[in-house]
């Protein structure tokens, strides 16, 4: 794999992720994870002494969507990867590496310290995960570099986190798939006819839009939802609701 050079957003992020918490996120193949990997491998040369945590939702997921690059960008002589030990070796610094895949995997990094932690996929961890890495940034100038397609309004991070962003040392970046200029025109073209409604709006724009349990997948508030009934437009109005027997209303 050929290192791309990254464009306007990505260069943003490496130039400018500089807060204890700096999080991409965004429509899918939008350029999210090089810009992190890219910093991250800057921050393994740069950064000062302490532990480094690389995550993702599993170790698998980890070696596909981050390691892999890694390696092929630095040269196999400047990376060892020790997948049973849980770490890897990158310009002869040690990385250590952890999944995020149930609400026990915080128990796996209780009592760490760490200088530098990279996440994967913010928005598959369990809460509490997340919670514990950022107690363990307790080292001067610690920072986590976090990825992420977007949620549901209500999730965790985006209610926590990317809403308080001006209350918190923190800086986000947000990407559509306009921002990755490598992507070829057929793909996009594609792409965008393949998802409609919320999906549309959460994988091609990036936005945080409900879409896990939707009943009705094509729904659009844009078309779907008025803020008054225009006068004489309609003689009846019918509005159906979920009365929740086991959930509640809607």
């Amino acid at each position: 794999m050929v290192l791309q050079l990254p464009k306007d957003k990505q260069r943003d992020f490496i130039l400018n992720s500089n807060h204890r918490i700096n999080a991409a996120h965004g429509a899918i193949r939008s350029g999210k994870s090089v810009g992190a990997t890219i910093k991250m491998i800057h921050e393994i040369i740069t950064a000062p002494p302490g532990n480094i945590l690389f995550v993702g939702k599993t170790l698998n997921s980890l070696k596909r969507n981050v390691l892999n690059d890694i390696a092929m960008w630095v040269g196999r002589e400047n990376f060892k990867l020790r997948m049973i030990q849980k770490e890897a070796e990158i310009y002869g610094r040690t990385v250590w590496l952890e999944g995020a895949n149930d609400d026990a995997s915080y128990q796996k990094i209780q009592g760490e310290t760490l200088v530098r932690a990279l996440g994967e996929e913010i928005t598959t961890w369990p809460e509490s995960f997340f919670k514990m890495m950022m107690s363990r940034l307790s080292e001067d100038d610690a920072r986590a570099y976090l990825t992420m397609n977007p949620g549901p309004p209500s999730h965790w991070f985006k209610k926590q986190y990317l809403d308080r962003e001006s209350d918190l040392n923190m800086r986000s970046w947000h990407f559509t798939l306009e921002d990755n200029p490598y992507l070829s025109e057929q793909y996009v073209i594609d792409i965008k006819k393949e998802y409609t409604g919320l999906w549309y709006e959460r994988y091609i724009e990036g936005k945080w839009v409900l879409a896990d349990g939707t009943i009705y997948s094509n729904f659009n508030k844009n078309i779907h939802c008025i803020d008054k009934i225009p006068d004489g437009k309609w003689q009846s109005l019918y509005i159906g609701c979920d009365y929740g027997q086991t959930h509640p209303t809607a």
